[in-house]
C-alpha cells in the first residue's frame, strides 16, 4: 500500500480527533492525501506527513460540476485505499467512482455496498476503539498514534512574547453563558478561577479568546480583576500557547484538543457526550461530566482538585 485518499467531512474537532488515525498511518503509507471543507485546511499545518490537502465543501449541497471538478483532482493519483469515517451514501459512491481497489469506512448508513471493507460502528464505542478497529483493516501490526500537534519555531516566539516568563494556565469558554445551554455558567468560571487562585497563586490565569467568544471574555473580566487576554492569529499559534500552559480547561471545543495534542494537563468540560468518546487517552487528561448530562452541574471544585 503506498497511496490513501481520505475523505473527512466536519469542522476542526472533528478533524483534530481524527488526527491520531493519519498520524499512525503515515508510518507506513508513502502519501496521504485528504479532502476537508475549507475552512479546516488550515489545521493541516499541524501535523507533518500529509501529503496534499484538498479542499471541498461537504456541508453545502453540491452540484454535478463540483463533484465533478473535485473527480479531476484526485482522479490522476493511482490510490491504493480510500477511506472515510462518515456514513455518507455520496462519499462512498464517490469512492466507488474513482475506482479505488479497497474502500473501507463505518459500516451503517445508506451505501454500505459501496465500500469494500467496513468496521463496526457502536454509537456508545470509544474514540480510540473506532480508530483502532479502521487501523486493523489497514495492517494488524498498526498501534494507534498519540495526539501529537506541531508549530513552528515562529509561533513559539510569539508564544514567549504574548505569555511572558510567568508560569500560566489556559481557559476557554466557546460559547457565550448566556446565549448557549451548553456553555458553562459564568458564576461556575467565577469560582473556578477563585479557587484556582488560592490554590496557585503564582500561576497567571490567561483567557484564549477568538471570534467565538469575546462576550464570554468581556462578562468574566467585568467580575474578575487580573486576568491576562491573549488572542492567537493562527492555530500554530494557539498551539505553542497550550504546549507551554501548565494546564488547560476547556468545555468541548477545538482549544481544548489542542490542549490534548501537546504537553500540559488538560481538563475537559463534557455536556451530554460522554468524554469516552472524543477525548483520546494521555496521561494528566480528565474529561468531566455530571451524571445529569448537564454541563452546569459539573462542581467547580472537582475542576480545581483534578489539578491537584
Amino acid at each position: 500500500m503506498t497511496r490513501l485518499l481520505a475523505l473527512l467531512p466536519g469542522g476542526l474537532t472533528e478533524q483534530l480527533l481524527f488526527f491520531p488515525t493519519l498520524e499512525t498511518l503515515s508510518k507506513t503509507v508513502d502519501q496521504i492525501d485528504v479532502v476537508v471543507v475549507p475552512q479546516v485546511k488550515a489545521v493541516y499545518q499541524l501535523l507533518p506527513g500529509i501529503h496534499r490537502v484538498i479542499s471541498f465543501d461537504f456541508d453545502h449541497r453540491k452540484g454535478l460540476a463540483d463533484w465533478s471538478n473535485l473527480f479531476g483532482i484526485v482522479r490522476e493519483p493511482e490510490y491504493d485505499v480510500a477511506l472515510t469515517p462518515s456514513q455518507d451514501g455520496s462519499l462512498r459512491f464517490f469512492l466507488w467512482l474513482l475506482g479505488i481497489p479497497r474502500r473501507i469506512g463505518y459500516d451503517g448508513g445508506w451505501g454500505t455496498f459501496w465500500l469494500t471493507e467496513t468496521v463496526a460502528h457502536a454509537p456508545q464505542q470509544s474514540l480510540q476503539s473506532k480508530q483502532e478497529a479502521l487501523l486493523r483493516c489497514l495492517g494488524a501490526s498498526l498501534s494507534l498514534s498519540p495526539l501529537r500537534l506541531r508549530y513552528t519555531e515562529a509561533d513559539r516566539q510569539w508564544q514567549q512574547r504574548a505569555a511572558g516568563d510567568r508560569p500560566y494556565g489556559v481557559l476557554y469558554e466557546g460559547s457565550a453563558p448566556h446565549q448557549s445551554p451548553q456553555a458553562y455558567p459564568l458564576e461556575n468560571w467565577r469560582a473556578v478561577v477563585d479557587g484556582l487562585r488560592d490554590r496557585y497563586p503564582q500561576i497567571n490565569l490567561v483567557l484564549l479568546q477568538d471570534d467565538q467568544n469575546q462576550s464570554w471574555v468581556s462578562d468574566l473580566r467585568n467580575q474578575v480583576q487580573e486576568l491576562t487576554v491573549l488572542t492567537p492569529q493562527s492555530l500554530g499559534q494557539a498551539t505553542a500557547l497550550m504546549d507551554h500552559a501548565q494546564w488547560v480547561i476547556s468545555t468541548d471545543h477545538p482549544p481544548l484538543y489542542l490542549g490534548v495534542g501537546t504537553q500540559p494537563a488538560v481538563v475537559g468540560l463534557f455536556g451530554p457526550t460522554h468524554p469516552d468518546l472524543k477525548i483520546p487517552h494521555r496521561d494528566r487528561c480528565w474529561g468531566l461530566r455530571a451524571d445529569s448530562g448537564n454541563l452546569a452541574d459539573i462542581p467547580p471544585i472537582q475542576i480545581i482538585e483534578q489539578l491537584s
